[in-house]
C-alpha cells in the first residue's frame, strides 16, 4: 500500500482555503486529487516557471531571486510604526522594532538580505541570512504561494 505525507496534503489544503477561497472540505478533496495524480515535482514546477538550477559540491538549489513579486504589502498608519509599518503577506510589522521594520523595507523594495530557495537534494525550502525570524515568516508565505501555482 502506498503511504502519503499527510502532514503535506493538510498544509497544501490549507494554502488552497487561503489562496483559493475553497472551503477545507474542498480543499481536502483537491489536495487527495493533486497527490494521487501527482506528476510535477516541486523542481519541476520552479524549471517550468523559469528558474534556474545551481548547483556546488553537494547542494543542488533553485533560487527565487524574484521573490518580491509574490509580496502583498500594505501601509500601515499606526503612530507605533511612524510611517515604516506595513503588513506584508497578512503579517503586520508594526509591533517590531525599528531595526527590523527597516529589514523587512529592504527585502520589500530591494530585496536585500535574505535569499529563498528550494533545495531539490532535500525536497524542501530554505532561507539564506534571514536576519531575524520575521523576514524568515515572511519568505515562508512566499514558498506557500509559489507551491499552490
Amino acid at each position: 500500500m502506498k503511504k502519503y505525507n499527510l502532514s503535506k496534503i493538510m498544509k497544501r489544503a490549507w494554502n488552497l482555503v487561503k489562496a483559493a477561497g475553497l472551503s477545507i472540505s474542498e480543499g481536502l478533496k483537491k489536495a487527495w486529487r493533486e497527490v494521487k495524480n501527482m506528476k510535477e515535482t516541486m523542481e519541476e514546477k520552479l524549471l517550468r516557471l523559469g528558474y534556474k538550477v545551481w548547483e556546488k559540491g553537494d547542494m543542488k538549489r533553485i533560487y527565487i531571486n524574484d521573490f518580491q513579486k509574490y509580496l502583498e504589502v500594505e501601509e500601515t498608519n499606526t503612530p507605533a510604526a511612524m510611517g515604516s509599518g506595513r503588513i506584508v503577506n497578512g503579517i503586520c510589522t508594526d509591533e517590531c522594532n525599528a531595526p527590523t521594520r527597516r529589514q523587512v523595507l529592504s527585502l520589500i523594495d530591494w530585496g536585500f538580505g535574505a535569499k529563498l530557495y528550494y533545495d531539490c537534494k532535500k525536497e524542501d525550502w530554505g532561507c539564506k541570512n534571514p536576519g531575524n525570524s520575521l523576514i524568515k515568516k515572511i519568505l515562508w508565505t512566499v514558498a506557500d504561494k509559489i507551491e499552490v501555482l
